[in-house]
């Protein structure tokens, strides 16, 4: 069981490194999935959505720490993005643990699991954002997070 998100799949703005280590995961799990189906071990992707965790809380204070010594000047060219996103993660609700919890301890019971599954808005993002045409998707996500019309 590997628990990844959609920004495996779809990469956000603003959250480049972590949309880079999932996308490491996606492909670890595919590769791996195919070493290990001479043994029948099977390799399970959870995606969850946004999940009420302490994540986002220890990602925020981090980001405050380092922007303490970041030079002021770089900090000022994101300042619109910044609380661009901001604004537009105040709209999202996370959703709870549990559901997150009941699809792992399903898929470790099944019989013969799913290669993925999906939690909350991670169907959304995660299956229906990546066949959108590359333009289409940017504006989608871009929107999605306030960045359109941001001017430098």
């Amino acid at each position: 069981m590997n628990v990844s998100a959609p920004t495996g799949r779809v990469a956000m703005p603003l959250l480049g490194a972590l949309s880079a280590s999932k996308a490491r995961l996606e492909a670890m799990s595919n590769a791996l999935r195919l070493e290990l189906a001479a043994w029948k071990i099977p390799v399970v992707v959870i995606e969850p959505g946004t999940t009420e965790t302490e994540i986002f809380a220890r990602a925020g204070a981090a980001a405050d720490a380092a922007m303490q010594h970041a030079d002021q000047e770089r900090i000022g060219l994101y300042q619109a993005h910044l609380a661009a996103y901001e604004k537009a993660m105040d709209r999202f609700k996370p959703g709870p643990v549990d559901k997150v919890a009941e699809v792992i301890v399903r898929a470790v019971e099944a019989r013969r699991p799913k290669r993925r599954y999906a939690v909350a808005e991670a169907r959304t993002l995660g299956a229906i954002l990546p066949k959108l045409p590359a333009g289409l998707r940017d504006r989608v996500l871009a929107g999605a997070v306030g960045l359109n019309g941001i001017k430098p």
